[in-house]
């Protein structure tokens, strides 16, 4: 490897300098400390001088992919350390960071044209690892376990890859595939997508792709400073919760270690500018998953977005019904005062989750309740939008309304 350091870049000014080691080390750029209206990055002081330690290799180390992608990922491209995964894949990363090996420049914006059609092609000969295969011309870190690509989209609808560390607006994520029982898994997503913003709740925008039979997300970490043009996208600074508690990617669920509900909730009342609406939504999310069957909401499914200067509560994303699969896991990724089996959490649990947030009961359940009401016709709604009518999506859309509605019947009765 040429270079033992990366420079990190916000905007084309430059933040600061990571450094090879074990521990990773990280250093800001005196210029950009000097400089009163220069943020520091939420965790790390902005201090002169060398600074490592565990909110240090937590915040980059969250920036990469996850699991048996990253596994992937080595043995590919022979990089084992967190800086060498950081050299090789983290260029533009989620939360609008760009890095770049020390001493060289920010390359300039490029793309080169594609189609849904090619994409899928491209998929298909892929696999399971079409994440690599389809940016190698990339460095472009999107964090999580799941494969999946950026694209970019811009006025003429024209399909993009990002080519570089050049900025991307959507995510595709194509069907999961490692696991037999799992099945119509982006199309799972785009339904429970599109529902939850039907329920009230703040989702990023999602559409189905037929010709990938992927579920797109545009990216709310990026932004249109006017015309929708490759030179007017932005990006916005975004940090998830694991990377907030200094906490590794592979600490994410509560039961390893990793941020519970309270925890969350005592992350939002400290950063959230609008702290009241984002607890509310937090309440919306935990409700949500439980009617849905989605145990899956863990810390980096949480994130808080700087928007005018201010931090709020990101939209939801990851949104699926995990509990539709046979064969999965009914334990949730963060506890309901302490509960963990899903089937279990009834009134007491609610109650107790509410003196826990100190939140008023009545309230809470009010919210459940809306929830409840909108349902039906809003994971109606989401389907027919998605437009998934081939035989196996159909089976696969009555399994998941019939188990979605009969969950929710039957939490909604024990909380009560």
């Amino acid at each position: 490897m040429p270079q033992d350091s990366l420079d990190i870049y916000w905007e084309g000014d430059l933040i600061g300098h990571i450094v090879d080691g074990s521990p990773l080390s990280f250093e800001y750029d005196s210029e950009w400390l000097s400089k009163k209206d220069h943020f520091a990055l939420l965790g790390i002081p902005k201090m002169v001088g060398v600074q490592s330690g565990p909110m240090i290799t937590s915040f980059f180390e969250n920036l990469l992919p996850e699991a048996e992608l990253r596994e992937y990922l080595t043995s590919q491209h022979k990089v084992g350390s967190l800086f060498g995964l950081l050299w090789k894949f983290a260029g533009d990363t989620v939360g609008g960071f760009v890095m770049t090996p020390s001493g060289t420049v920010v390359e300039p914006l490029a793309y080169e044209k594609t189609t849904w059609e090619k994409l899928a092609k491209k998929i298909q000969k892929d696999g399971i690892h079409n994440a690599g295969g389809l940016l190698e011309a990339s460095r472009i870190s999107i964090a999580g376990a799941q494969r999946k690509f950026s694209i970019a989209i811009f006025n003429d609808n024209q399909v993009m890859l990002p080519l570089g560390v050049s900025p991307s607006t959507h995510i595709v994520k194509p069907e999961i595939i490692k696991f037999e029982n799992i099945w119509r898994s982006a199309l799972n997503e785009a339904i429970i997508m599109k529902t939850a913003s039907l329920c009230g709740l703040i989702v990023a925008e999602t559409f189905y792709e037929p010709f990938t039979e992927s579920c797109v997300v545009k990216r709310f970490d990026r932004f249109f400073d006017g015309e929708v043009k490759k030179e007017n996208l932005k990006r916005v600074v975004q940090y998830d919760f694991c990377q907030l508690f200094g906490k590794t990617s592979d600490r994410k669920y509560q039961q390893d270690g990793g941020p519970g509900l309270v925890d969350c909730a005592s992350l939002i009342k400290k950063h959230s500018f609008d702290a009241a609406n984002d607890m509310k939504s937090l309440v919306q999310w935990l409700f949500f998953n439980l009617m849905v069957g989605n145990h899956d909401g863990h810390a980096k499914n949480l994130s808080i977005n700087k928007i005018d200067g201010k931090f709020y509560l990101s939209p939801f994303y990851d949104l699926m019904s995990t509990q539709v699969y046979k064969g999965i896991s009914s334990n949730l990724a963060m506890s309901v005062n302490g509960q963990y089996e899903a089937g279990q959490i009834g009134a007491k649990e609610i109650s107790g989750f509410c003196e826990d947030l100190n939140l008023q009961r009545g309230y809470v359940i009010k919210i459940a309740e809306d929830l409840f009401e909108k349902l039906p016709d809003s994971l109606e709604k989401a389907i027919l939008s998605c437009n998934a009518k081939d035989p196996k999506s159909q089976s696969f859309i009555d399994k998941l309304q019939i188990y979605v509605m009969s969950n929710s019947r039957k939490l909604m009765k024990r909380i009560a």
